[in-house]
Formats: structure tokens, C-alpha cells, sequence
């Protein structure tokens, strides 16, 4: 459970500055009718991120044969400029008049998760983790929800840890640079565990 985790690393009597969430007394901060169930993404801004993100993930090849690029291929002026562009066009990603703040907290999340796969290690990779720590760090969305902020912060780290590159001592590090309190703390305790005997923050 989420509020469980946060509780268990971040809330606790040695943090008096943080209370640890009760289940019972979150409550919405609103609530307007009913779910909106809409895609969070229109036709033709999927379909337009969705082929630029093919292109760096299996070039321009399409099909049954097609593979992911090596990161051998992707080591390119060429490849590199196509993963700036598309970074660029993901940090600068605004939420469209009207548009609730959850739905365009996790259309710039999923975005940002996608080019997580596919930037190689080194600058790109290190761009990524970057733009994802000053981006959680400075949403509104922790004020509507923190436990679904939290859960995305916890999506992300598992996601980077598992990039075995050397990302995710880079994560914790912009964390504990961030000036964001709850980024600090989580980036102390998962410090904290990786220094235990027999764990490793990264591979």
C-alpha cells in the first residue's frame, strides 16, 4: 500500500516535521461528478508523439522484424538530436486550458517513463532522470493527491533502479539537490538502504 510505504520511509517519530498519512482521514480534495474517462492523450497528439518515439526506440524500420535499436545504433548526431527534440517537446509540455491537473501530471509522466526506455546510458539517460526529478518535484498534483504523487515517485524509482546504468545514483543525488522536502527524505532513506551489508543502490 502506498500510504504504508510513505509512512515506513519518510513519517515517522524521528521526523516529527512529516505526519505519517491515516488512510481514513485522506480525503479528495473534490470531487466533480463523475469520472472522467477520456484517453489522455487525443488522436492526433498520440499518434504524432507515438511515431517519434518509434523512431528512436526502432528507427524507421516497421513491422514483425522490427527490433529495438541497440545503443550502439543509437550513438548518432543524428539519433541524439531526435531524443533532444523529443525531450524538448515533453519538458515543455503545458496543461491545456481546462484540463485537470491529474490528467496532465501523468500525460508528462507517461512521457517522460517512455524515454526512460529508450535513452542509452550516459548524457541522454542523465537528461531524463534530471527532467523527472525537477518535474515531480515542482507539480502541483502532490497538493490534489500526495499518495498518488507518491505512487508515481515510487513508479519512477523502481523504473530507474531497474536501469541497472548507474541511474539511479544519479536519481538519488538531483533528489537530494531538488530543495523538495519529501524528495530529500526519500532520497536519505533509499541512501540509507543501499549502504545496509549485502545491498547495492545500483549495478
Amino acid at each position: 500500500m502506498v500510504a504504508s510505504s510513505f509512512n515506513r520511509q519518510l513519517a515517522s517519530d524521528a521526523n516529527p516535521n512529516l505526519a505519517p498519512l491515516v488512510v481514513e482521514e485522506l480525503q479528495p480534495a473534490k470531487v466533480e461528478g463523475k469520472a472522467n474517462l477520456e484517453p489522455f492523450f487525443d488522436d492526433a497528439e498520440f499518434q504524432e508523439g507515438f511515431q517519434e518515439y518509434l523512431d528512436l526506440w526502432i528507427g524507421k524500420k516497421r513491422g514483425r522484424d522490427a527490433k529495438p535499436l541497440t545503443d550502439e545504433q543509437k550513438d548518432t548526431a543524428e539519433w541524439r538530436e531526435r531524443f533532444d527534440d523529443f525531450l524538448r517537446k515533453v519538458d515543455e509540455l503545458k496543461a491545456a486550458v481546462g484540463e485537470p491537473e491529474y490528467r496532465y501530471f501523468y500525460r508528462k509522466a507517461t512521457a517522460l517513463q517512455a524515454l526512460l526506455r529508450v535513452a542509452p546510458p550516459g548524457p541522454e539517460q542523465d537528461k531524463v532522470v534530471r527532467k523527472f526529478v525537477a518535474f515531480l518535484g515542482s507539480s502541483n498534483f502532490q497538493q490534489e493527491s500526495l499518495l498518488e504523487w507518491y505512487a508515481q515517485l515510487e513508479r519512477t524509482s523502481s523504473a530507474i533502479k531497474e536501469l541497472k546504468s548507474g541511474a539511479y545514483g544519479k536519481f538519488l543525488e538531483e533528489m537530494e539537490g531538488s530543495g523538495h522536502p519529501v524528495l530529500i527524505l526519500y532520497a536519505a532513506a533509499a541512501t540509507t538502504l543501499c549502504i545496509q551489508p549485502a545491498t547495492a543502490c545500483d549495478a
